[in-house]
């Protein structure tokens, strides 16, 4: 059945979050690639403003012989002085890792997004976006961690509410799924929620690419929003997320609702 998409649109807001400063890595002279330090991606470019070109790196270890997915994944930056910078977990296992290169914090450096699919049946991805200034690491954004709080329930009457923080919040009209939800025996033909749990679930990262807005880098975030179970997807949450005075900040949000 063909899946129809409704776009609801929340005016402007601001909800900041602290990036984290100098976070650990390791410097060595000696790196080997075989099975344990497969190069899964890499990129040539002068990330910090210094007139060398970088190498940047990410290496994994492979599972078996024929599997795709890599575990233990590292960033390595090799510098002018042939040394290398070595960030250990780097982004979480997955697959298909890959790295991008652009300026998201304007401060005219290129940072470094690394991506890859975590396998399960909800298409989600690992993010974790860093900046290096050719002395330290700089965590700008990772999918690890829980920058606010977005929860939903289901209400009566065929209804649900999204609501982030104290920002904002969304209404669903669900009459589209009343048929199903009848015939599941998760509502009422009153319209009165019979089970337990009337808590939506709240996937994880679909979507993080940088984009052009405004003459600036900005990164477009989905998140999916599911009902009753994973295959009962109600929609997708939207950001716009950018960089001001060394904090990232929602400047736009809308939810993209399913109806079928």
């Amino acid at each position: 059945m063909k899946k129809i998409l409704i776009l609801l649109f929340v005016s402007l807001f601001v909800l900041s979050f602290s990036v984290e400063k100098e976070i650990p890595y390791e410097k060595f002279q000696e790196l080997t690639f075989d099975n344990v330090n497969y190069i899964l991606n890499s990129k040539t470019d002068d990330i910090d403003n210094d007139g060398v070109n970088e190498n940047i790196m990410i290496i994994g270890e492979l599972t078996t012989d024929n599997s795709p997915f890599v575990r233990n994944i590292k960033l390595v930056i090799s510098n002018r002085k042939e040394t290398f910078i070595l960030y250990k977990n780097a982004i979480e296992d997955g697959y298909e890792t890959k790295i991008e290169l652009a300026d998201f914090n304007g401060n005219s450096k290129k940072d470094i997004l690394i991506k890859n699919y975590t396998g399960g049946s909800g298409g989600y991805i690992n993010v974790k976006l860093l900046s290096f200034n050719g002395t330290y690491l700089e965590e700008l954004f990772s999918s690890e961690k829980e920058y606010y709080n977005l929860e939903g329930n289901f209400e009566s009457d065929f209804n649900a509410k999204i609501k982030l923080e104290d920002y904002f919040e969304y209404k669903l009209n669900l009459d589209h799924k009343k048929e199903t939800y009848i015939e599941g025996e998760f509502y009422s033909e009153e319209g009165e929620v019979l089970t337990d749990s009337s808590e939506l679930m709240i996937g994880g990262i679909s979507q993080f690419e940088h984009m052009k807005w405004a003459d600036k880098n900005v990164i477009r975030y989905t998140k999916s929003v599911s009902g009753f179970y994973h295959a009962d997807r109600l929609g997708y949450l939207e950001l716009i997320l950018d960089f001001t005075e060394g904090e990232m900040k929602i400047n736009q949000a809308y939810f993209n609702i399913i109806l079928y």
